[in-house]
């Protein structure tokens, strides 16, 4: 007889366990239970999943580019304070993104801290019609990207870290810049 593994068992109860709700929830809405259901499905329904698309696509995009960016400019540039940026980019991970979201809107909003330093920098002004307000879908969009890029971050450096340097002094052997480096053995490799 074979003998049972704890460990897989385990794993597949709890994992059993866990997608329990999951399911309910997910089967439960194509249950019509009240008018709510019915009113929702022709009503917002289709504005929800827009909204929550754009969303999700605009995140992915600025989340990659900001840990991406920031990790290939630490890995593979020397510039003053590098050495702190290597581990300050990692403390955003310290920053919900509701916190994020209130800084950016009572930042740049009407009469914010933006205007008062405009105000302070300038004098009297109408300075309100020129900052940007970010309220909305890019507030949640830029407060998301702050709050998840590290996670990107720390996956990117650690792979610029390990490439090989073989690679890279290939690349400044054929004249590429470093920038035209990075895209060729990027596609190189994948």
């Amino acid at each position: 007889m074979k003998k049972i593994n704890i460990w897989y068992l385990s794993s597949f109860l709890i994992s059993f366990v866990v997608l329990i709700p999951i399911a309910t929830v997910s089967f439960s809405f194509f249950e019509e239970t009240s008018e709510y259901y019915k009113i929702l499905k022709e009503t917002f329904l289709l504005e929800y999943i827009y909204n929550s698309a754009i969303l999700l696509f605009g995140v992915l995009i600025l989340t990659f580019i900001f840990g991406t960016g920031t990790a290939y400019l630490v890995s593979f540039y020397d510039f003053p304070g590098s050495n702190f940026f290597k581990w300050a980019l990692i403390l955003s991970f310290a920053v919900p993104p509701y916190i994020y979201a209130y800084s950016i809107f009572a930042f740049f909003d009407n009469y914010g801290t933006a205007f008062t330093i405009l105000k302070n920098l300038f004098g009297e002004g109408e300075y309100n019609k020129h900052i940007p307000k970010f309220s909305g879908m890019l507030g949640a969009i830029l407060s998301l990207s702050f709050s998840l890029f590290a996670y990107v971050y720390i996956l990117a450096r650690a792979s610029f870290l390990y490439q090989s340097q073989n690679l890279i002094d290939l690349s400044k052997n054929l004249g590429f810049s470093k920038i035209r480096a990075f895209f060729t053995g990027y596609f190189t490799i994948c």
